[in-house]
C-alpha cells in the first residue's frame, strides 16, 4: 500500500471509530427527550450574518428568548459554562449541536416561516427542567 493510501484508510477508520464511540450513548434514549443524541447537524457560520451568543449553564439557557428575521441566516454561538454536556437543538432549522463543558461552538441557522419556535437541550431531562429558548421569527 502507498503511504497516501494508508493515511486515507487511517483517517476513515478514525471517523468511523469516533462515530461509533458517540453513537453508543444514544441507543438507550428511546426516542425524543431521552438521552443525548449523537449525530450533529451544524451549518457553517455565514459571513456578515447577525450574531447571537447563548450561554448554557446547569440547567438553563441565557437568554431565554432570541429574535431572528425570517429567511435571514443568523450565527448562533453556544457557550457551555456548565459542568455537563449540553446541546442546542432547533428542529425547524435542522440544527443539533453538542457542546462539551467549557467549550463553545457556532452554527448558522435560518428559519423561513415567521412564528414562535423552541430551541432546547435534548440531553436527558434538561428540556423538561426548563432548558429551552423561545425563538421568535419576525416578518422580513
Amino acid at each position: 500500500m502507498s503511504h497516501h493510501h494508508l493515511a486515507t484508510v487511517a483517517a476513515t477508520l478514525a471517523v468511523v471509530f469516533l462515530l461509533a464511540a458517540c453513537g453508543g450513548r444514544s441507543d438507550t434514549a428511546g426516542g425524543h427527550g431521552g438521552g443525548h443524541t449523537a449525530s450533529e447537524s451544524i451549518a457553517e457560520p455565514v459571513d456578515g450574518a447577525s450574531e447571537i451568543t447563548v450561554n448554557a449553564v446547569d440547567i438553563d439557557f441565557k437568554p431565554d428568548t432570541i429574535e431572528i428575521v425570517a429567511g435571514e441566516p443568523v450565527n448562533v454561538t453556544v457557550v457551555n459554562e456548565g459542568r455537563v454536556l449540553h446541546d442546542f437543538t432547533l428542529e425547524e432549522a435542522n440544527v443539533h449541536m453538542n457542546v462539551e463543558p467549557g467549550e463553545s461552538k457556532t452554527t448558522s441557522l435560518t428559519i423561513d416561516e415567521p412564528g414562535r419556535y423552541t430551541a432546547e437541550c435534548t440531553v436527558e431531562s434538561h428540556a423538561e427542567a426548563g432548558m429551552t429558548i423561545d425563538v421568535v421569527v419576525a416578518e422580513p
